[in-house]
Parts: C-alpha cells; sequence; structure tokens
C-alpha cells in the first residue's frame, strides 16, 4: 500500500512566500505485518526515518516551520509597509488601500491554512487503520493541534499590525486635511 501527503504554499496568487513550498512525502507498507519500506519526500534532510509515525511527525514539523517562516515574512512585509507609512508622514494615499489588500489576503490564506489542517487531520484518521505505531492518531493529533494555535498565534498578531496600520493610515492627517480646506469653496 502507498500513502502521501502533500501540503504547500504554491498554486495561489495570493501566496507571496519568497520559495513557493509544496512539501510531500510518500512511503509505503506492506500490510502484513505492517511494516514502511520505501520513503520519499522533498523535506531538506535526507535521513531515513524509523516508522511511519516518525515521517509523518517530520513531514508535520517541517510543514509548521514552512508557515512559520511564511508568517515571518508577512511581517516583513507589514513591516515594510510600516516604514513606508512614517516615511510618507500621511501623504500617501493608497497607504490604506495597501492595507486593506494585505486583509483581504490574509483572510484567503486563514481560508487555506484551515483546509490543510483540515486534510491532515482526514488524513491522519484515514490512516491510523493502516499504521505500523499504534499511537500514531494521538501523537499526529497533538501536533496538529499544537501547530495550529501556534500560526494562528501568529497569525492574530499580523491581523492586529494590520488594523493598527489601517487605522493609523485612516486618520486625517495636516497634508490631507489641508488639501480638504484648500477644496472647500
Amino acid at each position: 500500500m502507498a500513502n502521501a501527503i502533500s501540503l504547500g504554499h504554491n498554486g495561489d496568487e495570493d501566496f507571496e512566500y519568497k520559495n513557493g513550498t509544496l512539501r510531500t512525502i510518500e512511503w509505503a507498507v506492506l500490510e502484513m505485518p505492517p511494516k514502511t519500506i520505501h520513503y520519499f519526500s522533498n523535506l531538506p534532510f535526507g535521513w531515513v526515518p524509523k516508522n511511519d509515525l516518525e515521517f509523518i511527525e517530520l513531514f508535520m514539523r517541517t510543514w509548521r516551520e514552512d508557515w512559520m517562516g511564511f508568517c515571518h515574512d508577512a511581517r516583513s512585509d507589514l513591516s515594510r509597509l510600516r516604514t513606508h507609512q512614517l516615511t510618507a508622514r500621511g501623504k500617501d494615499d493608497l497607504l490604506i488601500d495597501a492595507v486593506a489588500e494585505k486583509m483581504q489576503q490574509w483572510t484567503r490564506i486563514q481560508g487555506t491554512l484551515e483546509e490543510q489542517l483540515s486534510q491532515a487531520r482526514h488524513f491522519v484518521s484515514q490512516y491510523q487503520r493502516y499504521s505500523e505505531t499504534h499511537r500514531l492518531s494521538e501523537s499526529m493529533n497533538g501536533i496538529i493541534n499544537t501547530m495550529e494555535r501556534d500560526i494562528h498565534g501568529q497569525i492574530e498578531k499580523l491581523e492586529q499590525t494590520m488594523r493598527d496600520l489601517l487605522q493609523i493610515a485612516s486618520y486625517p492627517t495636516p497634508h490631507i486635511a489641508g488639501l480638504r480646506t484648500n477644496a472647500s469653496p
């Protein structure tokens, strides 16, 4: 029996993650007795795991690191927006649009994360009956729940930063107030 998991950040124009990561692992299991006999992956390390549980754990940890890196890249992007906001001193009328666009992207990205978490949970529940490791479901659900909590925490921080940027960008500035005053009849 062959098994595979693929999850990643490519194929969606909203993702601007620098390396367009798509992670894939595959393995073949003898049915009787359940024993993994073949491993294939594009994970960033090349060691042969002891069993299917360790292999899936490596995949999940790498997947988490990819998402955390993605969140880090987004924080850097928001930092650049914040620097631009300070440098422009309220004179960039397009800043609100840029921040609102980032918020829309993150709403879609959250949907992608939820879909991937659902796929991972479904895979774990389906694969448990074939696993050579009896505690696969318990271990994997713990990893998935921790990952979900960690990534949602990062996304919450990003959303708060975006809300702060949007709120600050929407304040009337002397430049904009002057334009409104001068434009009055």
